[in-house]
């Protein structure tokens, strides 16, 4: 049916823009819930998160966003200077990435 069709493109549309504020290769915010949340973007993230001195070293890259993940963000914002709230959030992503995506490789978002 076409109208279902254009009200499902259109809330896509809406969803889009909801999460625009985050820098790619996010999507969305990345925060402790229950399911854990997990993905490439987590595990992007918490990559990049051990590059950063005020990360402890025993922090694993698991692909899971649970409290070690939240920890881990915490730890990098406060040394940042920015809240210490352990949810990835847009400034909190793009410093993350100005700061340790050294290899110059850009994320289109297109897959």
């Amino acid at each position: 049916n076409m109208f279902a069709r254009f009200i499902s493109l259109l809330a896509l549309a809406f969803w889009g823009m909801a999460q625009a504020g985050m820098p790619l290769p996010f999507t969305r915010e990345l925060y402790v819930t229950s399911p854990v949340m997990t993905g490439n973007d987590v595990l992007i993230a918490q990559t990049l998160l051990q590059r950063d001195s005020a990360v402890s070293k025993s922090f694993v890259a698991s692909g899971d966003y649970a409290n070690d993940s939240a920890a881990a963000t915490s730890a990098f914002q406060e040394a940042h200077n920015l809240p210490s709230t352990g949810t990835l959030d847009s400034v909190s992503a793009q410093l993350l990435l100005d700061l340790h995506s050294d290899d110059g490789y850009t994320d289109s978002g297109f897959t």
